[in-house]
């Protein structure tokens, strides 16, 4: 069951653990897309690096955050969930 599971774990059953960005996977962030910490459900998640996860908590999340929206959509495209 995902709920009993750590949110990084739900994070990496189902996402590549890479950054949707730089494709960096030795140290990835488990970003929650819709910024809510309690949301824990695969469709929530995109994979960061630390710096780009910063990116998107700062000024500078124009840079990227459309990469990270096309992402999260073709993830809930390809998972069959609501888009």
């Amino acid at each position: 069951n995902d709920q009993d599971l750590r949110y990084h774990e739900v994070c990496w059953k189902y996402h590549k653990k890479e950054c949707i960005i730089c494709k960096e996977n030795i140290i990835v962030d488990a970003h929650h897309y819709d910024k809510n910490h309690n949301n824990n459900k695969p469709e929530n998640f995109a994979p960061l690096c630390p710096t780009h996860h910063m990116y998107i908590h700062s000024r500078h999340e124009v840079l990227i955050q459309k990469q990270v929206d096309d992402y999260v959509y073709r993830f809930k495209q390809r998972n069959n969930y609501l888009v």
